[in-house]
């Protein structure tokens, strides 16, 4: 149990930095809409800071759910700065947007959200069926 208890997010971590520094090739110039990048990015985010909520719930069930929460947005936050610096000064292929962060920002925000409403609603159901 111990060797698998961060599985979720040491694996959707590293899916995001793969992502957000591999080399498309043939990509195309043209997206399914406006900003679809922007979406991606959230939707990442989304899953990323979900999973880390999602691997910290024994310690937000002890202690309190919004530092655990703000701690999870933080860390993707974080990320979320760090890859876009990265593509930015590391790449030249990619280019670093001050608008992908915002999404990032934002699909972090919902993930953390609906993580921990996910989570409470399940300690509720656990503790009324007993």
């Amino acid at each position: 149990m111990a060797k698998t208890k961060y599985l979720a997010s040491v694996a959707i971590t590293a899916a995001v930095l793969l992502l957000s520094f591999i080399k498309i090739k043939g990509g195309s110039e043209y997206p399914l809409f406006p900003h679809a990048d922007k979406c991606v990015h959230a939707i990442m985010y989304f899953a990323l800071t979900a999973a880390f909520c999602y691997d910290s719930r024994e310690k937000m069930r002890r202690h309190r759910y919004m530092s655990y929460m703000l701690t999870c947005i933080g860390a993707a936050s974080v990320i979320g700065i760090i890859t876009e610096l990265g593509q930015e000064y590391l790449t030249d292929y990619r280019s670093g947007d001050i608008y992908d962060f915002f999404a990032d920002a934002a699909g972090s925000i919902l993930g953390a959200a609906t993580a921990i409403y996910i989570i409470r609603r399940n300690d509720k159901t656990v503790k009324n069926s007993r």
